[in-house]
């Protein structure tokens, strides 16, 4: 994402820990964080930031993906993981798109026994994806 974060003026912080295994599935989990580090991309470009940190947590770990843009209103959170669905507004218009990535998310979240939640700021929005340590069973 660095180039065309580059192009649009964009700057990430990326907080990790030093050292953190977690047992899950490698494919989904990188589907779930392009799709929401391209909306943050995407949606959030007028905050010129975009910060991507992950914290330990008993059960997994916590992704949180957070722009500075326009965000979400309130009223658009319980849509916005329903297929097809795009919220209309200013920051829509002219960005290309189908709704259904954060369906996509969500359903493979849930298919590696996790979740995503969507948090709304002041200003832009906070997507956290909670991974669940999946070591002690079976992982396809």
């Amino acid at each position: 994402f660095q180039p065309s974060f580059e192009m649009k003026g964009l700057h990430f912080n990326v907080t990790l820990p030093t050292s953190y295994d977690i047992h899950s599935d490698k494919d989904a989990i990188t589907q779930i964080l392009m799709n929401l580090i391209s909306n943050a991309e995407k949606y959030g470009a007028s905050g010129k930031v975009v910060d991507i940190c992950l914290d330990h947590v008993v059960t997994g770990a916590i992704v949180s993906i957070r722009d500075y843009g326009e965000g979400i209103a309130n009223k658009h959170v319980s849509q916005i993981f329903k297929p097809f669905y795009r919220v209309h507004s200013k920051i829509t218009e002219g960005v290309a798109g189908t709704g259904i990535g954060l369906t996509i998310a969500q359903q493979l979240a849930e298919s590696i026994e996790s979740s995503i939640s969507v948090h709304p700021k002041n200003d832009g929005v906070e997507f956290c994806v909670h991974l669940t340590n999946l070591k002690s069973r079976e992982i396809n």
